[in-house]
């Protein structure tokens, strides 16, 4: 994830050695939606275009203090369409509001979708 190990003050955040297993909540990662409007596309797109709703699988690397003082996680997931989609998945990583992460249990952690 790093280059080199990163050593952070303890108020500016935490860099995990070992991923945390967490849930990201899509709907609350981008709540604020993305520009257009969701009628105007066509069935296709609705269909095969990717899903960005629901809640993903993800690896927890680190909290990381913003300049606000807001806690952010950086995290990495995957996207995809949905099962008849001929989109691939695709792998980001991003900053999340705390809000948008809860750890996944060990009994979760089997549940992961299939790609």
């Amino acid at each position: 994830m790093f280059d080199r190990m990163v050593q952070l003050a303890p108020y500016l955040g935490r860099v995990y050695d070992r991923s945390r297993p967490v849930w990201v909540d899509l709907n609350e990662l981008y709540r604020h939606g993305f520009m257009g409007e969701q009628s105007s596309a066509v069935l296709l797109v609705r269909q095969h275009g990717l899903v960005v709703s629901g809640r993903v699988p993800g690896a927890l690397h680190a909290w990381l203090r913003t300049e606000e003082g807001y806690w952010a996680g950086l995290v990495s997931f995957c996207i995809a369409g949905r099962a008849e989609s001929t989109v691939p998945p695709l792998a980001l990583e991003h900053l999340a509001p705390r809000g948008a992460l809860r750890p996944r249990a060990p009994e979760e952690r089997g549940r992961e979708p299939q790609y």
